[in-house]
């Protein structure tokens, strides 16, 4: 019994033993790993060490590009007319138009129309020529009809307007009101720039501030606060990597002119602008800058 206790008691004491070596071994091991030097408040930080370390550079300099950073304005009028139909959709609509007008129910003249009447006769009149318009010219509807000049109207007829703007009459290239039918885009021309120069507005561009808000800015200071844009994105829709005598990189942003024009200021330095389609923007620049910008422009 006493040769057990003996036995019993080392075996705790070696147990304690172990687990206390255990014990210190990880302090130990903790305190290595968390025991960094931190930096004094009067100890230069690593980064002003490699500041100070650069021959040449401080906190203050200013960030430098090696190259020219601009960007440009792709502003689109959108079309103001419906497209003429080509030959293949007009067919197409008039095969339409004759299949619903043979299959349609005829229309009930005399519930809506008093016999005799003024209204009625021009009815059948405007009719006769809708029949005329679907079938073609042999057809005459019934015999006797009256034509619609011989019926005298009770208001006045409607003249529409001609698709063909006064602007188009005059080839007026900075106006917005001419090919209604097309988008419109805005080149101009810089001051003292020859035939081939014209481009979309561009500006120089810094590391102060977005490039989208230098588009706005840029947009007010060539030309005044009159015309109401909008930059459909804050991201570009391309870029340009000119890599000549001065690298420069270039990028387009897209918008839209709301309402008002643009006005050219005397402390701008743009010379003329232009509301040009796709085909004539093609015209107007060089060669090689339409290379550049084709494939930014829809086809529309």
């Amino acid at each position: 019994m006493w040769a057990r206790s003996v036995h019993a008691t080392r075996f705790v004491a070696l147990e304690n033993s172990v687990a206390s070596t255990s014990r210190a071994r990880a302090i130990s091991r903790r305190t290595l790993a968390t025991q960094v030097p931190l930096p004094s408040a009067s100890s230069p930080s690593a980064l002003e060490e490699d500041t100070a370390s650069t021959p040449g550079a401080s906190p203050d300099t200013p960030r430098t590009l090696p190259y020219l950073l601009q960007t440009s304005l792709i502003l689109a009028r959108a079309p103001l007319l419906t497209p003429t139909p080509t030959p293949l959709e007009q067919t197409y609509h008039d095969y339409h138009a004759r299949l619903q007008r043979t299959l349609a129910t005829p229309f009930p003249t005399e519930f809506y129309f008093k016999k005799g009447t003024l209204l009625e006769r021009r009815f059948q009149a405007e009719e006769r020529l809708r029949e005329q318009a679907a079938f073609g010219e042999g057809f005459d509807g019934e015999e006797g009809a009256e034509r619609l000049e011989d019926v005298p109207s009770e208001e006045d007829d409607v003249t529409l307007l001609s698709r063909e703007n006064e602007a188009d009459r005059k080839g007026d290239v900075t106006s917005l009101d001419r090919k209604g039918e097309r988008s419109l885009y805005l080149l101009v021309k810089p001051k003292g720039g020859k035939d081939k120069s014209w481009t979309f507005p561009m500006w120089n561009a810094g590391l102060e501030q977005p490039l989208h808000k230098n588009v706005q800015a840029g947009v007010i200071d060539s030309f005044g606060a009159n015309m109401n844009t909008w930059i459909v994105s804050r991201q570009p829709i391309g870029f340009v990597d000119q890599s000549d005598k001065k690298p420069s990189k270039t990028f387009f942003f897209k918008g839209r002119v709301l309402g008002g024009r643009p006005v050219l200021l005397s402390e701008s330095s743009v010379s003329d602008l232009a509301w040009l389609t796709r085909e004539e923007i093609a015209e107007r620049v060089d060669p090689k800058y339409w290379k550049q910008v084709e494939e930014l422009i829809p086809r529309v």
